[in-house]
Protein backbone atom coordinates (compact mmCIF):
# COMPACT_ATOMS: atom_id res chain seq x y z
CA UNK A 1 0.00 0.00 0.00
CA UNK A 2 1.25 3.53 -0.78
CA UNK A 3 0.44 4.53 2.81
CA UNK A 4 3.43 2.45 3.87
CA UNK A 5 5.80 4.25 1.52
CA UNK A 6 6.94 7.81 1.07
CA UNK A 7 3.71 9.14 -0.46
CA UNK A 8 1.62 11.63 1.52
CA UNK A 9 -2.01 10.52 1.34
CA UNK A 10 -5.10 12.68 1.61
CA UNK A 11 -8.12 10.96 3.19
CA UNK A 12 -11.81 11.78 3.21
CA UNK A 13 -13.21 14.48 5.47
CA UNK A 14 -16.70 14.53 7.02
CA UNK A 15 -18.66 13.60 3.93
CA UNK A 16 -21.98 13.03 5.71
CA UNK A 17 -21.90 16.48 7.31
CA UNK A 18 -20.93 17.99 3.96
CA UNK A 19 -23.83 16.27 2.19
CA UNK A 20 -26.40 17.31 4.79
CA UNK A 21 -25.35 20.93 5.31
CA UNK A 22 -23.58 21.62 2.02
CA UNK A 23 -25.77 19.81 -0.49
CA UNK A 24 -28.98 19.89 1.54
CA UNK A 25 -29.62 16.16 1.20
CA UNK A 26 -31.16 14.32 4.15
CA UNK A 27 -29.33 11.16 5.21
CA UNK A 28 -31.47 8.87 7.40
CA UNK A 29 -29.17 7.21 9.97
CA UNK A 30 -26.28 9.13 8.34
CA UNK A 31 -26.29 6.57 5.53
CA UNK A 32 -24.54 7.58 2.30
CA UNK A 33 -24.94 4.40 0.29
CA UNK A 34 -28.54 5.19 -0.84
CA UNK A 35 -27.11 8.12 -2.84
CA UNK A 36 -25.68 5.59 -5.30
CA UNK A 37 -29.21 4.65 -6.36
CA UNK A 38 -30.14 7.93 -8.09
CA UNK A 39 -28.46 10.44 -10.39
CA UNK A 40 -28.74 13.47 -8.06
CA UNK A 41 -27.20 11.44 -5.24
CA UNK A 42 -24.36 10.22 -7.40
CA UNK A 43 -23.71 13.80 -8.54
CA UNK A 44 -23.40 14.89 -4.89
CA UNK A 45 -20.94 12.10 -4.18
CA UNK A 46 -18.92 12.82 -7.30
CA UNK A 47 -18.55 16.51 -6.41
CA UNK A 48 -17.23 15.55 -2.98
CA UNK A 49 -14.64 13.09 -4.28
CA UNK A 50 -13.52 15.34 -7.12
CA UNK A 51 -13.02 18.30 -4.77
CA UNK A 52 -10.66 16.15 -2.71
CA UNK A 53 -8.87 14.96 -5.83
CA UNK A 54 -8.37 18.60 -6.89
CA UNK A 55 -6.76 19.33 -3.52
CA UNK A 56 -4.60 16.22 -3.80
CA UNK A 57 -3.49 17.27 -7.29
CA UNK A 58 -2.63 20.78 -6.10
CA UNK A 59 -0.32 19.45 -3.41
CA UNK A 60 0.88 16.34 -5.26
CA UNK A 61 -0.67 14.07 -2.65
CA UNK A 62 -2.17 10.66 -3.11
CA UNK A 63 -5.80 10.13 -2.14
CA UNK A 64 -7.55 7.20 -0.45
CA UNK A 65 -10.93 6.81 -2.15
CA UNK A 66 -13.32 5.47 0.53
CA UNK A 67 -16.58 3.85 -0.59
CA UNK A 68 -19.81 5.44 0.74
CA UNK A 69 -20.53 2.35 2.82
CA UNK A 70 -20.16 3.45 6.44
CA UNK A 71 -23.77 2.40 7.18
CA UNK A 72 -24.20 -0.47 4.72
CA UNK A 73 -23.65 -3.30 7.19
CA UNK A 74 -26.42 -5.73 8.09
CA UNK A 75 -27.80 -3.93 11.16
CA UNK A 76 -27.94 -0.42 9.77
CA UNK A 77 -28.77 -1.40 6.20
CA UNK A 78 -31.68 -3.67 7.07
CA UNK A 79 -33.04 -1.07 9.51
CA UNK A 80 -33.30 1.23 6.48
CA UNK A 81 -35.21 -1.39 4.50
CA UNK A 82 -32.43 -2.96 2.40
CA UNK A 83 -31.90 -6.69 2.02
CA UNK A 84 -28.43 -8.16 2.40
CA UNK A 85 -28.32 -8.81 -1.35
CA UNK A 86 -29.19 -5.17 -2.07
CA UNK A 87 -26.52 -3.96 0.34
CA UNK A 88 -23.92 -6.19 -1.33
CA UNK A 89 -24.88 -4.83 -4.75
CA UNK A 90 -24.58 -1.23 -3.55
CA UNK A 91 -21.19 -1.94 -2.00
CA UNK A 92 -20.00 -3.35 -5.33
CA UNK A 93 -21.51 -0.36 -7.14
CA UNK A 94 -19.65 1.98 -4.79
CA UNK A 95 -16.35 0.39 -5.77
CA UNK A 96 -17.15 0.65 -9.48
CA UNK A 97 -18.22 4.27 -8.99
CA UNK A 98 -14.91 5.20 -7.35
CA UNK A 99 -12.90 3.41 -9.99
CA UNK A 100 -14.62 5.46 -12.69
CA UNK A 101 -13.72 8.63 -10.79
CA UNK A 102 -10.14 7.45 -10.31
CA UNK A 103 -9.85 6.72 -14.03
CA UNK A 104 -10.64 10.37 -14.81
CA UNK A 105 -8.71 12.00 -11.96
CA UNK A 106 -6.68 15.14 -12.70
CA UNK A 107 -2.99 14.86 -13.40
CA UNK A 108 -0.71 15.37 -10.45
CA UNK A 109 -2.55 13.13 -8.01
CA UNK A 110 -0.35 10.48 -6.42
CA UNK A 111 -1.46 6.92 -5.67
CA UNK A 112 -5.24 6.43 -5.43
CA UNK A 113 -6.12 3.17 -3.65
CA UNK A 114 -9.83 2.31 -3.42
CA UNK A 115 -10.84 1.34 0.11
CA UNK A 116 -13.97 -0.55 1.13
CA UNK A 117 -15.20 1.38 4.14
CA UNK A 118 -16.46 -0.71 7.07
CA UNK A 119 -18.55 1.15 9.62
CA UNK A 120 -19.26 0.10 13.21
CA UNK A 121 -22.10 -2.23 14.02
CA UNK A 122 -23.30 0.26 16.59
CA UNK A 123 -23.37 4.04 16.86
CA UNK A 124 -19.73 4.87 16.24
CA UNK A 125 -19.50 7.47 18.99
CA UNK A 126 -20.69 5.53 22.04
CA UNK A 127 -20.26 1.89 23.04
CA UNK A 128 -23.85 0.68 22.79
CA UNK A 129 -23.29 -3.03 22.14
CA UNK A 130 -19.83 -4.47 22.51
CA UNK A 131 -18.93 -7.64 20.59
CA UNK A 132 -16.19 -10.10 21.28
CA UNK A 133 -13.32 -10.28 18.80
CA UNK A 134 -14.75 -13.41 17.19
CA UNK A 135 -18.25 -11.91 16.99
CA UNK A 136 -16.82 -8.85 15.25
CA UNK A 137 -14.72 -11.04 12.95
CA UNK A 138 -17.78 -13.02 11.88
CA UNK A 139 -20.11 -10.02 11.68
CA UNK A 140 -17.87 -7.82 9.54
CA UNK A 141 -16.38 -10.74 7.61
CA UNK A 142 -19.24 -10.76 5.11
CA UNK A 143 -18.76 -7.15 4.03
CA UNK A 144 -14.98 -7.50 4.05
CA UNK A 145 -15.40 -10.49 1.74
CA UNK A 146 -17.58 -8.51 -0.67
CA UNK A 147 -14.93 -5.82 -0.95
CA UNK A 148 -12.12 -8.35 -1.28
CA UNK A 149 -13.96 -10.27 -4.00
CA UNK A 150 -14.56 -7.13 -6.05
CA UNK A 151 -10.86 -6.25 -5.90
CA UNK A 152 -10.61 -3.35 -3.47
CA UNK A 153 -7.07 -2.35 -2.62
CA UNK A 154 -7.85 -2.40 1.11
CA UNK A 155 -10.65 -2.09 3.65
CA UNK A 156 -10.96 0.56 6.35
CA UNK A 157 -12.67 0.14 9.72
CA UNK A 158 -13.89 3.61 10.67
CA UNK A 159 -15.12 5.15 13.97
CA UNK A 160 -14.56 2.05 16.05
CA UNK A 161 -15.24 2.69 19.73
CA UNK A 162 -13.45 -0.26 21.34
CA UNK A 163 -10.53 -2.55 20.53
CA UNK A 164 -12.35 -5.84 19.96
CA UNK A 165 -14.37 -4.60 16.99
CA UNK A 166 -11.29 -3.17 15.32
CA UNK A 167 -9.36 -6.38 15.87
CA UNK A 168 -12.27 -8.40 14.49
CA UNK A 169 -12.15 -6.36 11.28
CA UNK A 170 -8.37 -6.77 11.03
CA UNK A 171 -8.68 -10.53 11.40
CA UNK A 172 -11.55 -10.69 8.89
CA UNK A 173 -9.40 -8.76 6.43
CA UNK A 174 -6.57 -11.24 6.92
CA UNK A 175 -9.04 -14.09 6.41
CA UNK A 176 -9.87 -12.62 3.00
CA UNK A 177 -6.31 -11.64 2.06
CA UNK A 178 -6.84 -7.88 1.96
CA UNK A 179 -4.98 -5.13 3.86
CA UNK A 180 -6.86 -3.16 6.52
CA UNK A 181 -6.63 0.30 8.08
CA UNK A 182 -8.35 1.07 11.38
CA UNK A 183 -9.71 4.41 12.55
CA UNK A 184 -10.90 4.80 16.14
CA UNK A 185 -13.23 7.42 17.55
CA UNK A 186 -11.41 9.63 20.05
CA UNK A 187 -12.89 11.92 22.68
CA UNK A 188 -11.37 15.28 23.59
CA UNK A 189 -9.27 13.60 26.29
CA UNK A 190 -7.60 11.41 23.66
CA UNK A 191 -9.36 8.24 24.77
CA UNK A 192 -11.77 5.95 22.97
CA UNK A 193 -15.44 6.11 24.07
CA UNK A 194 -14.88 3.02 26.26
CA UNK A 195 -12.14 4.89 28.14
CA UNK A 196 -9.18 3.11 26.53
CA UNK A 197 -6.04 4.98 25.51
CA UNK A 198 -5.35 4.87 21.79
CA UNK A 199 -1.76 3.70 22.25
CA UNK A 200 -2.89 0.83 24.46
CA UNK A 201 -5.50 -0.22 21.88
CA UNK A 202 -2.93 -0.23 19.06
CA UNK A 203 -0.56 -2.33 21.14
CA UNK A 204 -3.38 -4.72 22.11
CA UNK A 205 -4.41 -5.25 18.49
CA UNK A 206 -0.84 -5.72 17.27
CA UNK A 207 -0.12 -8.19 20.07
CA UNK A 208 -3.34 -10.16 19.53
CA UNK A 209 -2.81 -10.43 15.78
CA UNK A 210 0.77 -11.59 16.31
CA UNK A 211 -0.28 -14.17 18.91
CA UNK A 212 -3.03 -15.55 16.68
CA UNK A 213 -0.69 -15.76 13.72
CA UNK A 214 1.85 -17.64 15.83
CA UNK A 215 -0.89 -19.98 17.05
CA UNK A 216 -2.00 -20.68 13.49
CA UNK A 217 1.56 -21.50 12.41
CA UNK A 218 2.01 -23.80 15.38
CA UNK A 219 -1.21 -25.63 14.54
CA UNK A 220 -0.46 -25.87 10.84
CA UNK A 221 3.15 -26.99 11.04
CA UNK A 222 3.29 -28.66 14.46
CA UNK A 223 5.62 -26.00 15.86
CA UNK A 224 5.90 -25.94 19.64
Amino acid sequence: LPQLGAATMLTDSGIETDVIYGAGRELPSFALFPLLADDPGRAILERFYRSHLATAAEHRFGYVLETPSWRSNADWGTSLGYSQAALDDLDREGVAFLRSIRDTAPTGVGPMPVSGLIGPRGDGYVVDRAMSVEEARAYHGHQVGVFADVGCDLVSGCTMTYAAEGLGIALAARDHGIPAMLYFTLETDGRLPDGSRLGDVVEEIDRARSEEHTSELQSRFGIS
